[in-house]
């Protein structure tokens, strides 16, 4: 693994408006609050779910648990692209990254201005 990513991920998924149309934001944080990878998608589903997740193993290598609330896509990625990792699925479970996540939409005007890089497939 990684030296970056710690062993537990807090996967979350928001939604901003980008260019006046809505984009869904996956994006995992590990225990110690270091944000792993941020990816954004026209479509909140389970595809879009395991591209984040291929590309955040990619650089950083493979969690032991996967904390996820309980939207469908993310247990469904987590069951696919990382079978052997411990999932978590509590709507409680991640109130740590409530804060980030309307920070991370307070920022979407950056995305929207061209300042920000987003990736939308």
């Amino acid at each position: 693994m990684s030296a970056c990513g710690g062993e537990r991920w807090l996967v979350d998924e928001t939604y901003v408006k980008v260019g006046g149309a809505w984009h869904y934001v996956y994006r995992a944080v590990d225990q110690h609050g270091q944000v792993i990878d941020v990816y954004v998608s026209r479509r909140r589903n389970t595809e879009a779910a395991r591209r984040f997740f291929d590309r955040a193993l990619v650089d950083h290598g493979r969690p032991v648990e996967v904390l996820t609330d309980k939207a469908q896509a993310l247990p469904a990625a987590v069951d696919d692209v990382l079978p052997d990792a411990l999932p978590i699925s509590d709507r409680w479970c991640k109130q740590s990254c409530r804060g980030r996540s309307e920070r991370l939409k307070a920022c979407a005007c950056l995305i929207d201005t061209g300042v920000g890089a987003a990736v939308v497939p």
